[in-house]
């Protein structure tokens, strides 16, 4: 079974020097995540051995690398950072923060031997610190260098018998190795150690239910949740546990709740749809089986945006199949992000002003129409507007787009339905019946009852229009 390891690069991007070691890595799996020294070496002056007296000079210029280096980083220029560390080392070689940092930079390069060795000087530097121990154990875990990574946990465990995040991955390496046993042993000295260590209670549980003791295993998975509603993780095993005691009722509301978590995450509806299943609820299932392609589709357009982030033509693509999926501030955002590498893109104007219409905002949908139609008159651009004008209640304006965009449809009809209704009531029976008449052809020519005595197609009912399309083009 694979152990997910925490990305460190999305650590060195989040910033994690503020958070808990227990980084969590929102899979099936935790790892115990290692604070990055590139970010938070200010609070980690760590004790050496043969440590250098430095001048005050040297002392400052040794912090202003460092300085560089993190600035380094977060402008993704890890030579740059490698550079002004590797000054730093040459004038202290027994500074742990600059061999902790650079081994984390060749890290995140793939420069994996250069990172093995910078940690494995920094422990000879810092021979007691625990800590460093458990970090090279995590690196060399996660590179799948299983054997050494358990002589690091043992060495730290040795050295901090309470040291519970190393239990922790201990037991992640054993529970790789389907030796489940001793992976709930691990997991159970690291909560002793740690009652409110979170991802140790998951994994707990998840090794437990590995063991073939699914009702054993729940209590562990619910203290999890109660350290942390909204761990995804944990939600996912504890309807994993329930589909093993054929719970299913219990089995989909766990998954719903990871669904709500993380609704892009295409596990969690394939899960369900297994408990979705027993229940019967076919219906159910095939609306899972549909988000599922949307977001298998969802992902395909990501791959190809991130090929080419400057081609308009994939934000628009990606923001159409956030429309298709109901996430319509994002699509927005797409929109918006098209328009800002192609501000006279038509396109994006017009699938712009659909998502403002779509969650309300009326002024901006007729706003990007008006800028799209000065641009390039379209049918969709009115047609849209007039959608807008028709929510906000101006039917004279939403008529007037409408048969500029040469539209009939039912919404059209009844727009004049409606305003036939409004004339009626202001006492303008010759008025409403026009509007009656047109909406009664236009009823006709959508739903095909064409009189048989017309041959002729219906021509869209006449009304005072100020504007055409042909007009809007001169």
């Amino acid at each position: 079974m694979r152990i997910f390891g925490i990305s460190l690069c999305l650590l060195v991007v989040t910033g994690c020097g503020s958070e808990s070691p227990q980084q969590r890595a929102g899979t099936t799996e935790q790892a115990s995540g290692i604070k990055l020294a590139i970010m938070n070496s200010d609070a980690q002056q760590q004790s050496m051995s043969n440590t250098i007296t430095l001048d005050a000079e040297q002392q400052y210029a040794v912090e202003q690398l460092i300085a560089e280096a993190r600035n380094a980083v977060s402008g993704s220029q890890n030579r740059l950072a490698i550079e002004a560390l590797s000054q730093g080392i040459g004038i202290d070689p027994s500074d742990v923060r600059l061999l902790r940092m650079r081994a984390d930079i060749y890290a995140l390069s793939g420069e994996l031997a250069s990172a093995r060795a910078d940690f494995s000087s920094a422990i000879l530097a810092a021979p007691s610190d625990a800590e460093l121990r458990n970090i090279r154990g995590y690196f060399l875990m996660t590179h799948g260098i299983l054997d050494d990574a358990l002589k690091d946990f043992a060495a730290a465990i040795k050295l901090d018998s309470e040291f519970a995040v190393a239990w922790n991955n201990r037991g992640l390496i054993y529970l790789q190795q389907s030796e489940y046993d001793k992976a709930v042993e691990q997991f159970r000295v690291a909560v002793e150690c740690d009652r409110e260590y979170v991802d140790a209670w998951n994994n707990l549980g998840f090794a437990t239910m590995k063991q073939g003791n699914p009702e054993q295993a729940l209590p562990h998975i619910e203290r999890a949740l109660s350290l942390n509603s909204e761990y995804i993780t944990a939600w996912n095993n504890q309807g994993l546990i329930h589909l093993k005691t054929k719970d299913f009722e219990a089995a989909c509301s766990a998954f719903t709740r990871a669904i709500k978590i993380a609704p892009l995450d295409p596990r969690w509806y394939m899960h369900r749809q297994v408990a979705l299943r027993e229940l019967k609820r076919f219906d159910d299932v095939a609306a899972d089986e549909a988000k599922i392609g949307w977001i298998n589709r969802l992902s395909q357009i990501t791959q190809h945006l991130n090929r080419d982030r400057q081609d308009v033509t994939r934000w628009i693509a990606r923001g159409d199949c956030l429309m298709d999926g109901n996430e319509f501030v994002a699509a927005i955002e797409h929109y918006t992000q098209a328009l800002s590498l192609q501000s006279d893109s038509t396109e994006a104007l017009n699938a712009r002003a659909r998502g403002w219409a779509t969650t309300g905002d009326l002024v901006k949908a007729i706003d990007d129409c008006e800028t799209s139609i000065i641009i390039k008159p379209t049918l969709e651009a009115l047609s849209i507007r007039g959608d807008a004008w028709l929510a906000l209640d101006n039917l004279d304006q939403a008529i007037e787009d409408f048969i500029a965009a040469e539209r009939f449809d039912e919404t059209v009809a009844s727009t004049y339905r409606k305003r036939a209704e409004r004339h009626q009531s202001n006492g303008d029976k010759g008025a409403a019946g026009d509007d009656l008449r047109a909406a009664e052809e236009i009823e006709e020519a959508y739903s095909g009852r064409l009189s048989a005595r017309n041959t002729e197609p219906i021509p869209f009912p006449e009304a005072n229009v100020s504007t055409s399309l042909d007009q809007l083009s001169q």
